[in-house]
């Protein structure tokens, strides 16, 4: 019954991101955020806004009116300041941040889920067709690399190198300059968060249970560890300790040396956004719309509710906590460090 519980649950939280309404209604999903210079960078239904990270301000939305175009992946940042995102009607955008003017570059043949990377003046993309893409900032392609199925999460981009998880349960590292494969390994489940780069290793969560270890020179598995639910959420690691969340709503803390369980933490609802990890202590948001804060020894010191639900990654700003909603007229919502709400940013109309 549990993994029969499970298995809708998946079912369910895919549906969500494929469920972005067409036209101009609110969406289902939840946002995707990008902060740079006291500016919020949102993604969220039908446009992206730019938000003053102090009062909430609306600086600007893209496009001004509503389309048929649906927004989640967090925008990219380039060092010119513009902002690259892709969105549900498989184009990928470019829009300055100052301003708010933008234009289509580059159109794939499905939503783009994941967030764009910029690096070095090239655009990496990953699709839901299976292509990651590299692009120059005029959306013309430079290459493109051919996986066995959907890519939802972001590329890793390190030492020229863009490492790639995919729903075919392969982590891909491939040439950033050529698109050639340098390796590939067979992960046992679809990887769909996050990767994380630590000490010669990638750390990342499949859909078959595990938290994984791979050494990134050659590709070979260092450890696996198994949770006995599956792990959509990327790991977080910390002075040697790593620090994920699964489906069912536990979230682990594990010696990176050996993978013994230093404590766990049974969250109310899934656990899908990567955890933050902060002087004060650890954030992560769960499905039944709580924010969860404890400290490093496992303590709750407060789960607070937000929403609905809640599925995405608490984002520190200024001292702040930033939290993309599922709220049908909320899209952020920020807290001081005691959970206390500074503003929110409604739905714009």
């Amino acid at each position: 019954m549990k993994n029969k519980l499970l298995i809708v649950l998946i079912l369910i939280l895919t549906a969500v991101l494929f469920s972005g309404c067409t036209g101009t209604g609110i969406s289902s999903s939840w946002p995707g955020i990008t902060v740079a210079d006291d500016v919020i960078y949102a993604s969220y239904g039908p446009g992206v806004f730019a938000v003053n990270a102090q009062n909430g301000t609306l600086l600007w939305r893209y496009p001004e009116k509503a389309t048929k175009a649906n927004f989640y992946a967090a925008p990219a940042l380039t060092a010119d300041g513009q902002l690259v995102v892709g969105d549900y009607t498989h184009i990928l955008h470019v829009i300055d941040a100052k301003t708010g003017q933008g234009h289509e570059i580059f159109t794939a043949e499905s939503k783009w889920i994941s967030d764009s990377v910029v690096e070095d003046g090239t655009i990496y993309a990953a699709n839901a067709d299976g292509y990651l893409y590299a692009l120059d900032l005029n959306g013309n392609e430079l290459w493109k690399y051919k996986t066995d199925s959907l890519l939802w999460s972001n590329p890793l981009i390190i030492e020229s190198v863009v490492y790639q998880g995919g729903m075919d349960h392969f982590l891909y590292a491939i040439d950033a300059s050529t698109g050639s494969l340098i390796w590939k390994t067979d992960c046992g489940g679809a990887i769909i968060g996050n990767l994380v780069n630590a000490d010669g290793s990638i750390f990342l969560g499949t859909m078959a249970n595990q938290a994984i270890a791979v050494n990134k020179a050659d590709g070979k598995i260092i450890w696996q560890y198994s949770s006995g639910n599956a792990v959509w959420s990327g790991p977080a690691i910390r002075e040697g300790n790593i620090y994920f969340g699964d489906l069912a709503g536990n979230f682990y803390a594990l010696a990176e040396a050996d993978q013994t369980v230093l404590w766990q933490y049974k969250a109310n609802g899934a656990i899908v956004g990567t955890p933050l990890l902060s002087d004060d202590g650890i954030y992560f948001t769960a499905e039944d719309g709580s924010l969860i804060h404890l400290d490093y020894t496992g303590k709750l010191l407060y789960s607070k509710p937000l929403a609905e639900k809640l599925y995405g990654t608490p984002v520190p700003v200024n001292g702040n906590l930033l939290i993309g909603t599922t709220n049908k007229d909320t899209i952020l919502i920020m807290l001081d460090g005691n959970g206390n709400q500074l503003w929110v940013l409604p739905q714009p109309k």
